[in-house]
């Protein structure tokens, strides 16, 4: 998507990750503070309510068990957008 940074999930916490791609997610609509590193799947599936990304097909966070295989392939699928 234009103007998104993506970020690699590669040596952070899924809390420092989450905390850090919410700045840029923000302008999309309110996205959920993670609180705890075992609840990203929950943060994840929050970003499919998000308005302005309708009807773009994120990755199903509870399709994976290792969040930053589930984070890469989010920025895959965010970085292809125009």
């Amino acid at each position: 998507m234009s103007g998104i940074n993506l970020i690699d999930p590669r040596g952070m916490t899924p809390i420092e990750w989450t905390n850090a791609y919410s700045i840029d997610l923000e302008r999309f609509g309110s996205v959920p503070n993670l609180q705890s590193n075992d609840r990203w799947q929950d943060w994840g599936s929050a970003l499919s309510l998000l308005a302005s990304l309708s009807g773009i097909i994120l990755p199903n966070p509870y399709e994976y068990s290792d969040w930053q295989e589930w984070a890469q392939r989010l920025n895959e699928i965010l970085g292809s957008r125009p």
